[in-house]
């Protein structure tokens, strides 16, 4: 997220919002106006023209220190006379803001001045008890207020300045170390106002732990390197700004600034200001308003005041590319916020299906799981608005984009419609429905014996299929063929898919053994999906016999040379119920077919044959009592 031209990465921000964050201020800090405090390479300077005795180049900087402060001269005196007398700055106040709204500000500062304690927020913490410091400080895994680790100026005695005092607060009575390794493990961290010239930094180095995750630590830095290393060697991710003329920090101010003023904003604001930048035609191009956008999308409470407002399909692209939509249309784990998802699906749904359908390419090609079928119950909910020909246009799509896998349980939005469609007079649209209702899904019945564990049904249970059916097959003039050809092909997967289990043969399998006559469906007391698409097919089929003739004989012809039993049965069933075929035509049939001797014979073979023996003639009636003598007499040979 952009703040002035500062780009802060995802993971300090998501540290911010779920209050996570902890803000590390240095010197640096306390040097714009008002305060006009010397950084610390510039107070070390003055150290050394005050006192008249120059570093040497083996000594750092603690260690110069001490070695003033062993030859009597009265370091700590001087530095807090060139510490005091200064006022907060707007960056004092700005980094006390860097929280979650109605949290409690979390800075630790290395400064030895007393600045931040000065400002409002300061004080109140006072109050509360909440600033502290050292040697006397709270845990660091858990803590809220401001946190001098070093000391302040009110108790010279206490800062840390010499390598003596850092020997005592780091590895002696370790209350540094101990705070701030505490303050490593649980908080992420922002580093503000350090250089690479700052000891500080190799002190705080020193302490950190080692991690293999990625960076907990930044810095707000306009150097790339620390001396002859780089920020991320002592695990900082570095958060770049440029320096502007005459050395100018303005560039840093200014995004924390925005920063702040990011986070102080009321409920009420965040609402106004996000209804009014996503009720525009287009997503602004400008960093503010796509701040203020993006807290919307992370924050679950504003979320509402975008989706209610945002109307372009220019956000489904602005919210992909900013990986706002991740797994909405790809194969990745679909997204967390259900609004957004709602959104998603309400907004493509309620705009013309050219123009949708080019937003999902663009996004993704494809529709996950949980967006496909929101988007077919926002067609649904809009459906009363919609034009017979959009409805069709947005039922052919989510039909060829329907995902692999679908969830059972919601396929109530198929059947729904299915009704739709009916009610618009979309006929081929609704029996294309009935392809998807059809889909074989395979369950475990744990409780089942074993073998018998693997359950095939459907995706529409069955009183969708005969509810919908109701409607669909008063049109059969429109609907039989498709309906049909969807109901064979699911017949003969299934059998497949059944052989593959166990569960059948060329012979038989668990779905035709389970089903009695074809015609007959109350003698069947199983109540099943694929019941309901025997009785789908019969009535097409049937429709032909007495309608188009012609046409169903091709159709039976693919039955009876089907591997599955029940296709089978479906196109002896046919014969039987042709109504412009003669008793001798039937049998006839039966014969060239060879039904009544293969393993294909059926109860509905049985059955033509009894219907059709009294009206016979002679010569098909020896025939077939031949055939049957000579078909009792091979089952009867062992």
């Amino acid at each position: 997220m952009k703040f002035g031209n500062v780009e802060f990465n995802d993971r300090l921000m998501n540290a911010l919002r779920d209050d996570n964050l902890v803000v590390f201020a240095g010197a640096g800090v306390s040097v714009p106006k008002p305060s006009k405090l010397p950084s610390f390479p510039v107070l070390l300077q003055r150290v050394q023209k005050y006192f008249q005795v120059n570093q040497t180049d083996e000594e750092n900087v603690d260690q110069f220190l001490g070695r003033l402060e062993m030859e009597d001269h009265d370091i700590r005196s001087y530095i807090v006379g060139q510490l005091t007398d200064a006022d907060p700055n707007q960056l004092h106040r700005d980094l006390l803001d860097i929280r979650p709204r109605g949290a409690r500000p979390k800075l630790v500062t290395t400064n030895f001045d007393q600045l931040f304690q000065a400002t409002g927020t300061g004080e109140d913490l006072q109050k509360a008890g909440k600033v502290y410091a050292a040697p006397a400080l709270p845990p660091g895994g858990r803590f809220t207020g401001i946190v001098n680790l070093h000391g302040v100026i009110d108790q010279p005695q206490d800062m840390v300045l010499t390598d003596s005092d850092i020997g005592r607060a780091y590895l002696d009575e370790r209350w540094a170390l101990e705070f701030l390794q505490g303050l490593f493990r649980t908080q992420h961290i922002l580093f503000v106002g350090y250089s690479h010239q700052d000891p500080i930094v190799r002190y705080l180095a020193r302490a950190m732990p080692a991690s293999n995750e990625p960076a907990r630590r930044f810095i707000l830095t306009h150097e790339l390197t620390v001396g002859n290393q780089s920020w991320n060697s002592l695990g900082i991710e570095p958060i770049a700004y440029q320096l502007r003329e005459n050395q100018n920090h303005d560039e840093a101010a200014q995004a924390i600034a925005e920063l702040a003023e990011y986070q102080r904003r009321s409920s009420s604001t965040w609402h106004q200001m996000i209804a009014q930048i996503a009720s525009q035609p287009n997503p602004p191009p400008d960093t503010r308003s796509q701040n203020i956008v993006a807290r919307a999308l992370q924050d679950p409470e504003l979320t509402p005041a975008f989706t209610s407002n945002a109307q372009s399909l220019g956000w489904i692209e602005w919210c992909v590319d900013r990986q706002y939509a991740v797994g909405a249309f790809d194969d990745s784990p679909i997204m967390e916020n259900g609004l957004l998802l709602t959104w998603l699906a309400r907004l493509l749904a309620a705009h013309d299906p050219n123009e949708a359908i080019a937003t999902i390419t663009q996004a993704g090609q494809k529709l996950h799981p949980q967006l496909w079928w929101e988007t077919i119950h926002r067609l649904l909910a809009d459906g009363h608005t919609r034009t017979s020909s959009t409805i069709s246009r947005w039922v052919s799509y989510l039909l060829s984009a329907a995902p692999a896998e679908l969830d059972s349980r919601k396929s109530d939005g198929l059947y729904r419609l299915a009704e739709l469609c009916v009610q618009r007079e979309l006929y081929q649209e609704a029996a294309n429905i009935f392809d998807e209702l059809f889909r074989p899904v395979i369950r475990a019945q744990p409780r089942r014996r074993a073998g018998d564990q693997i359950e095939l049904t459907t995706l529409g249970e069955t009183w969708m299929l005969s509810a919908a059916w109701a409607a669909v097959s008063q049109h059969m003039e429109t609907v039989a063929a498709i309906t049909l050809e969807h109901a064979v092909r699911h017949i003969e997967n299934r059998h497949r898919t059944l052989e593959q289990w166990g569960r059948g043969n060329a012979e038989r399998d668990t779905d035709s053994s389970g089903r009695h006559l074809i015609g007959d469906s109350k003698s069947n007391h199983r109540e099943a999906g694929i019941d309901q698409m025997v009785n789908i097919a019969r009535d097409c089929l049937e429709w032909m016999g007495q309608n188009e003739p012609e046409l169903l004989e091709s159709r039976v012809d693919r039955l009876i040379a089907s591997q599955s039993p029940l296709a089978r049965r479906l196109a002896v069933h046919s014969i039987r119920m042709r109504p412009d075929q003669r008793a001798d035509e039937k049998v006839e049939w039966l014969f060239r077919k060879a039904v009544p001797m293969d393993s294909g014979r059926n109860l509905e073979t049985d059955q033509l044959l009894i219907e059709a023996f009294k009206d016979l003639s002679d010569d098909y009636r020896r025939r077939v009592v031949e055939a049957l003598k000579q078909d009792n007499n091979e089952e009867e040979t062992p």
